[in-house]
């Protein structure tokens, strides 16, 4: 399945009039969100989240507003598939499954939505997570293929071995999922649950007086970064993105990153 962003009557960006004109400069950004809601400012009219292609001109169909349409891979003859590549279409169907909701769920946080989370569920975890997605996902494709793309049965077995996993797992947003890192006021962890040694390999005596910079998130990110992420935090009391993490082995992975300040 793939995003088709289709505009009807097309809002033109990134020209002399939209860009260059008002700004008084050849090389404004035609992408500035000087009112930080998530939309650029010549895309304000084509809705929120919508970003100015800069190749095109136009500007883009907010992804909440676009269609998703299927895909078919016809297979002639016999329809069985070997079975890694069996494996790889459903990774891939998967895949653009996961980019739709991601873009959706993003854009929606960005311009400032409503329930977001409800309305866009996405996991939260890490690799772990992506791996049941891939199994479920199998399952459900072979229900499909034997019973029919509209069974019921199918639609029932996505929800309940779903529901499996949660109750698996103590739940979607349970401590036991995600992991979760206290720091005190000197941005020193003193604390680590069952599921951050899980993803990242770290026991909590290996980390415990550490600063989390440099230790489980990488330093790829710059002081400005880390900078911006603090004052958010004093202003605001949360801060949220994508940061790529480190795991004990050294490897590196992208992870979502939820920071609150807590009172005593």
């Amino acid at each position: 399945m793939i995003s088709v962003a289709c505009v009807p009557g097309a809002m033109p960006c990134a020209t002399f009039a939209t860009t260059e004109e008002p700004t008084g400069d050849p090389n404004a950004d035609p992408n500035r969100d000087l009112d930080g809601d998530g939309t650029a400012d010549e895309c304000e009219g084509a809705g929120a989240g919508s970003r100015c292609d800069v190749f095109t001109q136009k500007c883009t169909l907010p992804y909440a507003a676009r269609q998703v349409r299927t895909i078919p891979w016809y297979v002639a003859g016999d329809t069985s598939l070997f079975d890694p590549t069996n494996w790889a279409t459903v990774e891939w169907d998967l895949a653009l499954k996961t980019a739709v909701q991601t873009a959706r769920l993003v854009e929606c946080r960005k311009t400032g939505g409503s329930n977001c989370d409800q309305t866009y569920p996405m996991w939260k975890g890490q690799q772990d997570d992506n791996d049941e997605g891939v199994r479920i996902a199998r399952d459900v494709d072979t229900c499909h293929r034997t019973q029919g793309w509209d069974a019921q049965a199918c639609t029932d077995l996505a929800s309940s071995e779903a529901a499996a996993v949660a109750g698996e797992r103590g739940g979607a947003d349970s401590s036991s999922t995600l992991a979760i890192v206290v720091t005190d006021t000197l941005e020193k962890i003193v604390k680590v649950n069952p599921a951050f040694t899980r993803i990242t390999g770290f026991a909590m005596e290996e980390v415990l007086g550490s600063d989390p910079r440099g230790k489980v998130i990488s330093l790829e990110h710059d002081l400005a970064f880390f900078t911006r992420v603090g004052d958010t935090l004093r202003t605001k009391g949360r801060w949220e993105g994508e940061v790529t993490g480190l795991r004990r082995s050294g490897e590196s992975f992208p992870a979502w990153l939820s920071m609150t300040t807590v009172s005593e």
